[in-house]
This record gives C-alpha cells, structure tokens and sequence, in this order.
C-alpha cells in the first residue's frame, strides 16, 4: 500500500518577514524556498518518492526552474526567485520508515543550511570572533535550532482525508528554541545578537560596538550592508550577507548564482527607488531625457567617479519602463527625493570602513548643496513636482486553498489544481514586469512583489484574473471554477516605514480584512504613513474598475479637494452605524447639491456630467462583500475610497496609462 507524507518546514512569518531592505526580503523568501526543494529532491532521489502537490515533477520532467536547478538538471537557468511552498505532499510506492525521512530528507535540509551558515560565518564572521564574548557558541546555537521542521507518514487509507494531519501534528509542539539572553537583535528580537555583550556603561557597550566595527571594516560593508545601529544574530547575518558569499562560495553552497551574476541578488531595488518611480514617468513623458541626464552629471562631478559608481546602486533593478533614462535611472532612490538628499542619516554614504568618511564627498556641504540645488532646477523642469515618498508593497494569496486540496470530488489527487497553481506561478514574473514591479516570491497561490504605486491596482487585477482564468481553462476544474478566488493587500508605504512592519500590514489586512471581513475574492488598499494607517478600503475584485474609473475621474479634476473633505463631517449617516443609511435616490441628490455648491455648476450640460461624476463615486465607495453572486451591499459609504483615490493622483502626479511604458 502507497503511503503519504506531509512535510513543512518553518517558521515563515518570522524569517521571512522580518527585513530592513529589500533583499532580506527576497533572501529569507529564497532560503526557505530552496530548503524546501532540497526536501523534495532527498525524496526524489534518494527515496524514489514522488512530490504530490504541488506537481513539480512528471514523467521524470521537472517542471519548476528552483527545483531543477537543486536536482543539478541540465537547462536550468540559475534561478533567482522561490517558487517552492515550505508545506508539501509526497507518495511512496515503496515502503519507507520514518528514520528514512529524518536521515535522508531533515537531515540533507539541515545540512545544506548549516553548509550556506558555514560559508557566511567563515567569510565574514571568523576572522574577527575573537573579538567577540562568546560569539561561535552563539552562532552554533542560533544556527543549530532554528528551524521547525514537522512530518507524518502514515499509509494511504480509501475514503481517508489526510489534509489534516500536518496540523494536529504542529499541535504537539516538539520544537522549543533554547532560551536567549543578553541583548537582543535589532531584526530578529527574539534572537541574542552576536558579539554576547550587553551594553553596560563600563564594558559592554565599547566592547560591542568595536565587535560590529571589526565586522565591517574587515568586509568592507558599508551602512547600506550593515548599519552602524544594528547589531544582527545569526540568521539575520545569513540572510543579509549570504548574496555577498564569492562565486565559488555560491556554487559550494546554494549550487549556483541566484540569477547568473552577483548583480542580480547584490541590489535589489530600494523602497525608495520604487517610490521614485511615478515621478521618473512623468520625466520620461515629458521627453525631458537632457534635464535629468544634467543631473546625472552633476552628481558624477560633485562626488567624483570613484563614489559616482557607489551611487548607481540600482544597476540592477531593470524596471524596463526606466531604460530610456540610462544612467540616470540607475541612481540610487534617495538621490531623488529632496528631504533624503538634505538628510545626512537617509543619503547612503558611499565609504567603507576602510576609508576615511571625512573624505566622502557627500559629507561636505559643498557637494550636497550642488546636488540638491541642481535636483530643484529638475522638479522646476518638471512643473514643481517633486518625487513623492511612496511606494506599493503586494501580498495575494488563494482563498481556501486548504479546503480545496482536500475535496476529492473537485480533483481526487490535486493533479489538476497543482497543474493550474503551477501555470499561475510562471506567469506572475512577467505580470509584476510588465507593471513596473519586482517580484520577490511567487510560489503556489502566494505572490509577493514591490509595484509601482501608478499600477499596483492594475498588477493586482491581472493577476487576480491570471489566476482565475488558470483554473476556469482546465477542463476538469472549470465547472468549481468560482471556488477558485484569490485576495490581495495592497499597502501604499512611506518608504522610511520600517520594511517588516509593511509587511506585517500587508498580511493582516489580506487575512483579517479582505478574507475574513469581507468573504474572500476581495482587494484591500491601505495607505500607511509613518504614523500608522490613514485610510483604507476594501472590495470584491469586481469593484477594482470602479476604483480606477473614480481614480481617473479627480485625476481628471472631476472632484475639488474640499469636496471629499468635507463629506466626513457634514453627511455622518453615510458611514457611521448609528444612523439608518439614507436611499440610493436620496444618496446621489446629497452629493449632487454638494458637487454643484462646489463646483458652481450651472448648466444642464455641467449637471449631467456631475450626476455621472457622483455615480462613479457612489459604485466606488460603496461596500461589497460575499464570496459569491449574492453581494451584500450595506448602504453606507467607504469615504476612504475617495481618500486614497485623491492620495494617488496628488502622489503620483500623471496617474495612469499614459505614462512612458514598455
């Protein structure tokens, strides 16, 4: 008899979402994907197993390019992103015992980990341990028992649903990570830092500090590697400094170079580069291609070449759209935006430790004031319109996934619906391309990117749709085709918001608030500032085209700014609860007195096109919820809607599709 295997490897949340820039991001996302596939190809190979969902592998052909790349098949093409789950299924035809999985699979997981936490350590960290209290012990520990890896294998039963058993075993909670004492991460709080000294006024703190100083200046890192404030454990360090290992050190350890080149993991676009990216459209509509590459120049000749170099530290974002900017678009994102440029804190400084920072051009005023006074001689060039700091961060995910797996009259197996998840998977890249993003992981019904904020509406729609349509073209699969919903969170983030708690945004109100609260299939959009949440709305993916009708409509200055404002405190009963909703009738004759009062309509021919203005609001912001046809609209108003809808027209200047594409 065939026998079943569940496996997992965790924890996710906390190490993949705990991250400063960007690449953590992407690196805690590409580790655990790739542990996963180094599970699945112990069982492969070693075991004769067979990976059952998702479906990888058919026909002795590997469908998933990290997956191929693991098993060292030929044609893979140095894969960059994790498009493996940390949770799968596997079926033995043979019979295997459990010794087998802890040996064969856990162990080559642990190893491969314990080999890429070898390679970080001996390269960056050993060579000035001594220095430190403690601090191979420290790494052992951290490194030893972090990960949470859980299992059942039990023979496959007719008529027996087996989706449950990963859970009840996670229930029995075998894994307990060793105390930590001393002082904490700054990413990872729950984990000890590294040079086991506590800051006390007569030791600890000099003694720690000249223990991170000796890190850095022996790598060469500067600030944008490893922050002069940020004292890092362990996983936090592997995570951070792995993409820096030598070639070599990458072909030992992970098999090959995520992407093909050091360039394509070493800098991933920063939060505040994707924040500049509405304001660099509008120069390239404007064709002003000489203003922005005297810029360039300026720049280059205020800091010298050598620094000038430094400074291009978005080479590799490959944000298409940007190419006709040339070097231009290569500039690192703080350079473009005015308080970042005037701030000595948020400017990266290009020195390492090894040079003296009083000899870096940027620290004198001299070169800054050039800088900033030629980067308002550009916004002059451009209207007075300055790069406004914020960006989009995209978190999508299936809805009721779980339950769908385990409904064996949808599809006995999961064949076809970890075909169609598969398909989904190899489109999104090209989706989150196209819509000037970058993608960060895309692995089964989960999808993580940074978006322009000018398209992250329109990314999340397409894909929203992508993965529809992928379930409603497999023929077995189409007649359950409205089970097969997703939700998105799209989170409109100040880019001096701290990464991990914009993430831990974007998770919570894609579970709290587009699936719970509003019955699945929905789009939650929420601008947060440095100060929390501002606003916020959520609908039914049906209702995204109302939102961007009313977008164009106060780009196109349908709407005076007063307006929205003043719809809050004169007209309560359109959101508050304690009062009864006024009619639909009676809804668009309020807001049509107040549209004509401000606008000082006049004409028949003005009316008409305030009533439609007024409609386009009303089908906006109003509430919609239910996973089904049957939508439940309550009668009240999402004036938030309408907030959000002047947000990013007045943030990112020329909203919408005119802007310089592809």
């Amino acid at each position: 008899m065939a026998q079943i295997l569940h496996y997992t490897i965790g924890p996710v949340q906390s190490f993949v979402g705990q991250a400063r820039r960007t690449r953590d991001l992407w690196a805690g996302s590409f580790i655990l994907s790739w542990l996963a596939g180094q599970a699945m190809a112990a069982i492969i190979q070693e075991l004769n197993g067979t990976i059952a969902f998702p479906i990888v592998r058919q026909n002795a052909v590997t469908s998933d390019e990290l997956l191929k790349a693991i098993m060292e098949e030929q044609g893979h093409r140095s894969p960059q992103i994790g498009s493996l789950p940390n949770r799968f299924k596997a079926i033995f035809n043979e019979p295997v015992r459990g010794s087998d999985i802890h040996k064969k699979v856990s162990r080559r997981v642990l190893d491969k980990w314990q080999d890429l936490g070898t390679a970080v350590w001996k390269e960056f960290v050993e060579p000035t341990a001594d220095k430190g209290c403690g601090t191979q012990r420290i790494w052992e520990e951290q490194v030893n028992n972090f990960w949470e890896i859980n299992w059942v294998l039990a023979e496959d039963s007719p008529g027996e649903k087996d989706g449950g058993w990963l859970d009840i075993r996670k229930n029995l909670r075998s894994h307990w990570p060793i105390p930590q004492g001393g002082d904490h991460c700054t990413l990872m709080g729950e984990w000890q830092e590294l040079s086991g000294y506590i800051q006390t006024p007569w030791q600890g703190k000099n003694k720690q500090l000249t223990f991170w100083q000796s890190i850095q200046a022996h790598n060469d890192l500067g600030p944008l590697e490893l922050r002069d404030t940020e004292r890092l454990c362990a996983i936090s360090l592997i995570k951070r400094l792995f993409p820096r290992l030598s070639a070599k050190a990458l072909h030992s350890t992970i098999g090959w170079i995520p992407g093909g080149r050091h360039s394509a993991i070493g800098n991933w676009p920063s939060t505040a580069y994707m924040a500049a990216i509405p304001w660099l459209n509008t120069v390239i509509a404007a064709e002003n291609h000489k203003a922005i590459n005297g810029y360039a120049a300026t720049v280059q000749t205020a800091v010298g070449e050598k620094f000038y170099k430094r400074l291009k530290s978005e080479q590799a974002a490959k944000i298409h759209a940007l190419e006709p900017l040339g070097e231009a678009a290569q500039l690192d994102g703080n350079l473009f935006h005015p308080d970042a440029l005037k701030n000595h804190r948020s400017t990266p400084l290009s020195f390492t430790k090894r040079e003296d920072p009083c000899k870096e051009p940027l620290q004198e005023q001299t070169a800054r004031k050039t800088i900033e006074k030629k980067l308002k001689e550009l916004h002059q060039a451009q209207g007075n319109r300055n790069a406004q700091p914020f960006y989009a961060l995209l978190v999508m995910d299936g809805d009721n996934m779980g339950k769908l797996l385990q409904n064996t009259k949808i599809d006995k197996d999961n064949t076809y619906i970890s075909a169609a998840l598969m398909a989904f998977t190899r489109s999104t890249a090209d989706i989150v391309r196209r819509h000037q993003g970058v993608l960060l992981y895309a692995g089964g019904d989960d999808v993580l990117a940074m978006v322009s904020m000018q398209t992250a509406i329109e990314c999340a729609v397409e894909l929203h749709r992508q993965y529809t349509d992928t379930f409603a073209d497999n023929a077995v699969l189409a007649p359950h085709k409205k089970l097969f919903t997703a939700s998105a969170s799209i989170i409109y983030a100040h880019f001096h918001t701290p990464l991990k708690s914009v993430l831990q945004f974007g998770h919570q109100t894609l579970n709290s608030i587009a699936k719970e609260a509003n019955g699945r299939d929905s789009l939650v959009l929420t601008v947060l500032k440095p100060e929390g949440i501002t606003c916020q709305w959520v609908g039914r993916f049906s209702m995204a085209p109302s939102m961007l009708e009313l977008i164009a409509a106060v780009k196109q200055g349908g709407f005076t700014t007063s307006f929205f404002y003043n719809l809050r405190p004169r007209y309560p009963f359109f959101h508050k609860e304690e009062y009864d909703p006024p009619s639909e009738q009676d809804k668009v004759d309020l807001l049509l007195a107040e549209y004509c009062k401000g606008k000082n309509i006049k004409t028949e021919m003005q009316r008409e096109e305030a009533k439609h203005n007024v409609r386009v609001l009303l089908r906006a912001c109003g509430y919609q919820t239910g996973a089904d046809e049957t939508v439940d609209v309550t009668g009240r108003l999402q004036l938030d809607g309408a907030y959000i809808a002047r947000f990013l027209v007045d943030t990112c200047h020329n909203f919408g599709r005119e802007r310089g594409e592809e």
